[in-house]
């Protein structure tokens, strides 16, 4: 009597298939594992680098607890194991957010800092007084947000006063419009003052290079500026209404 060989159905292979598409849902760190975990997964197997990955990082323990030597690669995948799977996957912190393309192609955010702690004279032009760069991957919004600490060693009857701005140009002052008057009145007593100056704003961004600044000009009296920052965050959409100037697009 000939002996016949029932067909495998398409559920039959659904366990391999939740191996394949675990494996090809992140980015699989380090290279391709030279031996097996389990027996009925030799090194021959179609499948063996990505039963060895799960088995690696934990995702899959085994299907013959507790010796756990056999990963049944023929068997069918409850929702229970397939929960399991998954769990395991986010506990272990397996995908690399920084490098993991998950979010159809969207970058994570990213972030750049820069800090002067020095403490300097507010020049009589118009100048920079903090500047830092930021590369977007695509396009998206920059968070900008700057701040000062301003002081003065000031005179009575001396009307100590400077104009700082948060921009993404250098050669047109007007156009982000913030800007702002900060200092010390000519009524106040001769004493040493010091105060904070801080702005914040969203710029929208195309993929590239932008750098931003901090710009000052000293209008009357004199005044230090230190410990000045400029924080750059993008991000790449917006989740809600997100009101910007149009005129303050980034160079």
């Amino acid at each position: 009597m000939n002996r016949v060989t029932p067909r495998r159905t398409r559920t039959a292979w659904w366990r391999l298939g939740i191996a394949v598409a675990v494996v090809g849902a992140v980015a699989v760190p380090g290279a391709v594992l030279a031996s097996h975990s389990f027996t009925d997964v030799p090194d021959a197997h179609t499948f063996h680098a990505d039963v060895a990955w799960l088995a690696e990082t934990g995702v899959t323990k085994g299907c013959n607890p507790p010796a756990n030597t056999e990963f049944c690669p023929g068997d069918y995948v409850t929702r229970g194991q397939m929960a399991a799977f998954l769990h395991r996957l986010a506990i272990n912190q397996v995908v690399d957010a920084a490098d993991s393309d998950l979010l159809d192609g969207k970058d994570g955010p990213g972030v750049a800092y820069e800090k002067n702690d020095s403490g300097t004279t507010v020049p009589s032009t118009v100048s920079v007084l903090q500047s830092a760069e930021i590369t977007a991957p695509q396009d998206g919004y920059v968070i900008a947000e700057a701040y000062s600490q301003i002081s003065s060693s000031h005179t009575t009857g001396t009307l100590d006063d400077a104009r700082l701005s948060l921009a993404a140009q250098t050669n047109d002052w007007d156009a982000d419009g913030i800007q702002r008057n900060v200092g010390f009145p000519a009524a106040l007593p001769t004493d040493f003052y010091s105060t904070i100056w801080s702005e914040q704003k969203v710029y929208p961004v195309e993929a590239g290079s932008h750098v931003f600044y901090v710009l000052g000009v000293l209008n009357s009296g004199s005044l230090e500026y230190s410990s000045t920052t400029l924080t750059l965050l993008w991000v790449p959409a917006a989740y809600g209404n997100v009101n910007t100037d149009p005129s303050s697009g980034a160079g």
